[in-house]
């Protein structure tokens, strides 16, 4: 009567009646397993294991007793515990359905996707019509980075059943990830005609249409997946990096803290909030709020640690401190402004770490008494710092930036070198960047590439310096370059090069990548074109640069407006060049 009643649901009455069972026969041991397996259901996994405890105590040889154990401690958050059972199951039921698909779940939660995906193909192989096994194997699949195996997972089940929420979804999902995002689109579309509030799916969709600067649809579509689930924090989050890419920073900071209020672990959003802070010009804040960027699992990478301690800020008394690089050569090369304001701070000795490409450079880094290669043994020092703590080690506010420029110099005999290679006459010579490192997750938003910036090389008396180097060089495979055009880049070899170049030009225009920062530290004449959602230390809406006093700022006017850019700094270019006739 007791297990019809569960069965049914009726679970008030089937714990009343296991409890008058234990009543008469305290050591009834399906009574207590049962009891057990209904404590779990409601939400009472300590009783659950304990009484399912007491039961197995009777008779440990009962298959289903172990697998809801396993059920329990799950319940707990007491995974690998719970692995164990299931495994115990099966030593004694080695067909028992329900402890094999647990153990394959508690595999691909505990990240043990090639065990998972064994189990589950085991699972699939015996039960081919079951869905969620089939389900389950292309989820471990695409964790396991196995991404058209995944794909193969789902279309088995669309293609029996093409209404499936979580196939469509997961399939999006796997597309989305391979960059094929039309595909993916098709098939959230599909998800969403049979369930409109599906909220990963609108978050999803929501990425994409932000991506795609489609910011109207984007915010709609997160709007509806918070109405549906209004503590789903990615949605809140992303909300927020859309109101921050579409230059709404105020209600960007709103989404983010909200964010944290839901999952105050979260610690992307502190990061973004620290980069609305630092765009917005709030950089004493907003430099102090980035020090949980450490908290990022993409950050932690560059965390460097040491039995020394972390400089303070306050008075080093003749010490050594070991400043290391962190994140992309941009931002070593602005940061290492610093530097020499260590002596300021009592510095006795300065050491610094710096990114391979940037050794020869660093060479010349004024204020440093030795220069380490990433990777290379250390000398003993006393205290340790970030290059990009300085800023908020100093104290920056936006009226104390220190940008005396210039604040490198290229190698006197290297920029004789290059001097005979940049002879034009007297047209204005010109150095150009047109993408960045596609490694960086932003970089198709931040870089034009050449194709919209073709315009420039129509302005006459110019003489173009190429000094693309890296994956942006391909443009040059795809078009006839003008007369006026003088590739350099393929005889680049580190950035010394380039400063060595930059010094024999007239002016430089880049994307928002490593050259820029270098031209603005050799005090180089500076164009700067960028994207509608441009980085923090572009901030908004200024042609001009607190870090770099000779940088001048194109900025899109609407998102993904490059021709707009180029025929922007064109005509700059060409008032240039009259001015210069005049002179």
């Amino acid at each position: 009567m007791a297990l019809d009643h569960h069965r049914q649901g009726r679970l008030p009455e089937a714990e009343e009646i296991y409890r008058r069972i234990l009543a008469a026969v305290p050591e009834h041991a399906d009574a207590l397993h049962m009891l057990g397996v209904l404590a779990q259901q409601t939400g009472h996994g300590e009783a659950a294991l304990d009484l399912i405890d007491r039961a197995i105590a009777l008779d440990d040889g009962i298959a289903a007793y172990h697998s809801n154990r396993a059920l329990a401690l799950a319940s707990l958050g007491r995974r690998e515990e719970a692995l164990a059972a299931c495994e115990w199951a099966l030593r004694l039921d080695p067909d028992l359905t329900a402890a094999r698909s647990q153990r394959a779940r508690h595999l691909r939660r505990l990240g043990r996707f090639d065990e998972a995906i064994v189990a589950y193909r085991a699972l699939v192989a015996d039960h081919p019509s079951e869905e969620a096994y089939l389900l389950n194997l292309g989820g471990s699949l695409h964790e396991g980075k196995r991404e058209e195996e995944a794909a193969v997972c789902y279309r088995l089940v669309l293609a029996d059943n093409p209404t499936n929420v979580e196939a469509n979804y997961n399939l999006g999902h796997v597309l989305q990830h391979g960059g094929q995002e039309d595909a993916a689109v098709e098939h959230y579309r599909r998800a969403l005609a049979v369930q409109p509030d599906h909220a990963d799916t609108l978050l999803n969709l929501a990425i994409i249409h932000t991506e795609r600067t489609e910011f109207a649809e984007a915010e709609r579509l997160l709007r509806l997946a918070i109405e549906a689930r209004p503590d789903f924090h990615l949605a809140h989050y992303g909300l927020g990096t859309l109101f921050y890419r579409s230059r709404r920073l105020d209600e960007a900071i709103v989404q983010y803290r909200r964010t944290l209020e839901i999952k105050p672990d979260f610690s992307e959003a502190s990061v973004n909030i620290a980069h609305a802070l630092l765009r917005r010009g709030e950089l004493g804040e907003g430099f102090r709020q980035y020090e949980c960027r450490w908290q990022c699992e993409d950050a932690k990478p560059h965390h460097r640690t040491f039995p020394e301690p972390q400089w303070d800020g306050g008075d080093l008394a003749g010490r050594t401190i070991f400043i290391h690089a962190e994140q992309g050569y941009g931002d070593t090369i602005q940061f290492v402004r610093y530097v020499p304001m260590l002596r300021e701070r009592g510095a006795g000795r300065v050491v610094m770490e710096v990114q391979r490409h940037l050794a020869r450079l660093a060479a010349g880094f004024e204020g440093l008494d030795e220069v380490i290669i990433d990777g290379a043994p250390l000398p003993p020092f006393d205290v340790h710092s970030s290059v990009l703590d300085l800023a908020r080690l100093f104290g920056t506010e936006l009226d104390t930036v220190p940008n005396t420029v210039p604040y490198l110099h290229a190698e006197p005999d290297l920029v004789r070198q290059w001097a005979p290679r940049l002879e034009c006459g007297e047209r204005l010579k010109v150095g150009i960047v047109w993408a960045g490192n596609i490694v960086f997750p932003g970089d198709r938003l931040r870089s034009p590439r050449l194709g919209p910036l073709m315009p420039l090389f129509e302005v006459p008396d110019v003489r173009f310096f190429g000094l693309q180097f890296g994956e942006g060089r391909r443009d040059l495979l795809e078009r006839t370059m003008p007369p006026n055009f003088t590739d350099l880049g393929e005889s680049i070899r580190d950035f010394v090069d380039t400063a060595a170049i930059m010094t024999g030009l007239d002016l430089v225009i880049s994307s928002c990548t490593a050259p820029v920062h270098l031209a603005g530290a050799l005090g180089r004449p500076l164009w700067v074109l960028l994207s509608y959602g441009a980085d923090w230390r572009w901030m908004l809406d200024r042609d001009d640069s607190p870090w770099y006093p000779t940088a001048r700022l194109f900025r899109q006017k609407t998102p993904g407006d490059w021709a707009g850019v180029a025929a922007a700094a064109a005509a700059a270019l060409n008032t240039l060049v009259g001015e210069r006739r005049e002179r």
